[in-house]
């Protein structure tokens, strides 16, 4: 996809391929509810594999020629070098709970853009910690009508503290 085409496709609008200008006319990318079920069920199994440390699982989940941006580090791009960032990750701070809330799924067909929440507890040496973020995840239908993560970022919305009381 074009960059342009990109930005618009995540915020939420198809444009038309016209030129840059006020003639652009601009339609709502619509919802759907069965492309809507896949994309909270992948992100079911997100969290619960990151949550049992299953990276295996969690990595099936992510397109060949994916990016990942993980708040705070260098981009990720190609599922070998988004396994190894979560394997190091995992093995120095592994999640005891993580939860995502969706706020929004839409589609073209082609792709799917789902934005929400999402909070992570983890046992450290020195404590139990808990954050709080948000995310923007594209995801691409493959060939056999199933979806994978292709491109994602997150980012934490405070900096790590103990859990609410």
């Amino acid at each position: 996809l074009g960059a342009c085409l990109l930005r618009d496709i995540l915020l939420g609008v198809v444009v038309s391929h016209q030129p840059v200008g006020p003639t652009r006319t601009k339609t709502t990318l619509p919802h759907d509810e069965t492309v809507s079920k896949s994309i909270r069920s992948i992100l079911s199994e997100y969290a619960g594999s990151m949550v049992g440390g299953n990276v295996d699982d969690w990595i099936a989940l992510w397109d060949d020629e994916a990016t990942w941006l993980p708040a705070g580090g260098p981009p990720n791009v190609g599922k070998p070098s988004i396994e190894r960032t979560l394997r190091a990750t995992l093995m120095h701070t592994p999640l005891a709970g993580m939860s995502i809330s969706v706020r929004d799924i839409r589609t073209d067909g082609a792709i799917a853009v789902a934005i929400g929440d999402f909070t992570e507890t983890r046992d450290l040496p020195t404590g139990r910690i808990y954050t709080e973020g948000k995310f923007l995840t594209v995801f691409r239908k493959q060939s056999d009508g199933s979806w994978r993560i292709f491109q994602s970022c997150f980012n934490f919305n405070t900096p790590a503290a103990p859990p609410p009381v």
